[in-house]
């Protein structure tokens, strides 16, 4: 079996071009001392991917550039040891290149949940980066309560969409703005809502006794506004 990586072929210098990448094959990695060789088996793509690909280090959480492999949150399995806290067969979840194969520091690692616990979708979706972000934001640094009206950007994303539903299960009135007809479709079904296209200059509305609306705009940043209502 060969190893396949996508590299960094250009940089992005505003609306995604595939041409960014190129995929390549080559061997598989050996393990140097103190690291491990790891499988990937899923990988996250998430839009701080995009920021990354602009190849300036001030924007990316490991700094790369052109010649290496972008780099990503994944779940994979320990083929190859020579560290001590890993052994071949552990499965892992960290950061590392976007490759079948790659030779990975253990203190960019931690375990992950066995498959049969927790399937590794749900690890790389609500209990992992992404829905840190929306819990630690509405509950850490919102601290969202009944009495508030909450704004979420990008509520139709993986991110924005676990921060609306916090928000609403808080009891909170909710304002979700996504990008397009297909989004806000999206959001009525999740959050049983009244949808405001800017788009269209239409409103879409299907009965409900919820609190939540939600405005579609071609916002693409998930970020919170909070507003204590009248009891």
């Amino acid at each position: 079996m060969k190893n396949q990586s996508w590299i960094v072929d250009r940089a992005s210098t505003g609306t995604y071009d595939p041409r960014c990448f190129c995929l390549i094959e080559g061997p598989i990695p050996s393990a140097p001392d103190g690291k491990i060789v790891v499988q990937t088996l899923l990988m996250s793509l998430d839009p701080t991917n995009l920021n990354w690909l602009k190849l300036d280090p001030q924007l990316q959480a490991i700094p790369f550039g052109i010649g290496y492999p972008m780099i990503g949150v994944s779940i994979g399995v320990v083929i190859e040891s020579r560290a001590p806290a890993h052994a071949v067969g552990d499965v892992v979840t960290g950061m590392w290149g976007w490759r079948r194969f790659d030779v990975v520091d253990p203190l960019l690692v931690h375990p992950a949940k066995p498959a049969t616990e927790m399937s590794f979708e749900q690890q790389l979706a609500i209990f992992s980066h992404v829905g840190r972000a929306a819990a630690g934001g509405m509950t850490l640094i919102g601290e969202v309560k009944p009495t508030d009206a909450v704004l979420v950007s990008g509520a139709a994303g993986a991110t924005g969409s676990l921060a609306a539903r916090i928000a609403k299960a808080q009891g909170c009135r909710v304002v979700g703005i996504a990008g397009g007809p297909d989004k806000c479709e999206f959001l009525l079904d999740e959050l049983n809502s009244t949808v405001r296209s800017t788009t269209s200059k239409k409103t879409f509305a299907r009965p409900s006794t919820g609190t939540s609306r939600a405005v579609s705009t071609c916002s693409s940043t998930m970020w919170v506004g909070k507003k204590s209502m009248p009891s």
